[in-house]
């Protein structure tokens, strides 16, 4: 019988709690981030340790509540239909 090893990928080095939500990036550091939609309430933790106090969300359905209470958020919805440009 022939064996077949598949190599696994590397552990990552940083741990994921310590990693950027994806998309994140500094437009002007310290004052102005972006991202894409956070996927869940550690992306807003993280955030919020990294110094970031308020968020604009230009998504149609507001981030929950909750995620923004625990991480210690000012959320801000402007609610922007998809695929469409803000009119404010």
């Amino acid at each position: 019988p022939y064996h077949v090893s598949v190599p696994r990928s590397p552990r990552p080095t940083v741990p994921p709690s310590h990693m950027p939500p994806p998309g994140f990036t500094w437009v002007e550091r310290p004052r102005l981030a972006a991202l894409a939609r956070p996927d869940s309430a550690d992306d807003l933790r993280w955030l919020r340790r990294n110094g970031v106090d308020v968020l604009v969300s230009l998504t149609e359905d507001p981030l929950p509540r909750g995620w923004v209470n625990e991480a210690g958020l000012m959320a801000v919805g402007v609610p922007v239909p998809d695929f469409e440009a803000p009119t404010e």
